[in-house]
């Protein structure tokens, strides 16, 4: 405990964080296989939930409904009921397992869970990219995935249950049984794949890889920071603005100046379109 209040006054943030790895071992770690499972399960109740929220019947559907029947809606109703049971379910195992975790790894993982960008750290995002979800794609939804009130252990990358995943693999109509069990093993959460090495260091300690320890930035500098960009729209002969946010290795003061820059752009054209 001296060393890492030593190495946190200093501000060695990524100095502290290997520290602490160093000192845990075998028992303590434990509770993380079971905790980084929860974790990707209450993704795709929340991922689930936005799927059926999003969902509109078509005019078709609608014709099909009889009044002597369960209608979509009110079944998509219900599934909202099973999975909100769901979700708090696994929100009380979650924090069974966050209470199992001590020592170094316990506070190793409250002090790189304060950051609330954490799931933006590089080799996570490298993780969603390499299971095929949509980090590997231009489409942000990692970034701009909206989460709910009350569902903020839902926050992450993409599963089985995201939607814009799902039509994605829904395109791919060749690959065999066997091919789709492989690659699942592959990205699998258990203790002797790479891939929960890579997604647990940087998931409750904030640090790359085993053999990727070169890099001496600190846990939130390795965060990839979103930047957003303006989007403009026509809707009923008035000009809409909105944003979408994606992801970019600048640092913050980059981002800053960019922002500054397109202000001034955009009153620069709102001055040449009032002359």
């Amino acid at each position: 405990m001296v060393c890492e209040s030593r190495l946190e006054r200093k501000g060695l943030y990524t100095e502290l964080q290997k520290y602490r790895w160093s000192k845990s071992d075998a028992e303590m770690e434990s509770p993380l296989l079971p905790l980084l499972r929860t974790e990707l399960e209450l993704r795709e109740v929340v991922q689930r939930e936005l799927s059926l929220q999003n969902w509109k019947p078509s005019h078709e559907e609608t014709k099909k409904e009889d009044k002597g029947n369960q209608t979509r809606e009110e079944a998509v109703q219900i599934q909202l009921q099973v999975l909100n049971k769901r979700y708090w379910l696994l929100e009380r195992e979650w924090w069974k397992h966050r209470y199992d975790c001590s020592g170094p790894v316990r506070r190793a993982f409250e002090f790189w869970r304060s950051h609330s960008q954490w799931y933006l750290h590089r080799n996570i995002i490298e993780c969603c990219a390499a299971r095929g979800g949509c980090c590997g794609f231009s489409c942000g939804c990692c970034v701009n995935r909206k989460i709910p009130e009350g569902r903020k252990l839902g926050v992450g990358h993409c599963t089985d249950e995201c939607e814009c995943c799902k039509a994605r693999v829904s395109s791919i109509t060749d690959l065999t049984e066997a091919q789709k069990e492989v690659v699942y093993s592959d990205f699998d959460l258990n203790l002797s794949t790479s891939y929960y090495d890579a997604l647990c260091r940087a998931s409750i300690w904030g640090l790359p890889p085993v053999g990727m320890c070169g890099d001496e930035r600190s846990p939130s500098e390795l965060t990839r920071q979103p930047i957003y960009h303006l989007i403009f729209s026509l809707k009923g002969g008035r000009m809409l603005i909105g944003y979408k946010a994606v992801l970019t290795d600048k640092s913050r003061c980059e981002i800053i100046v960019i922002c500054f820059i397109l202000i001034f752009l955009m009153l620069g054209v709102c001055l040449i379109a009032m002359i």
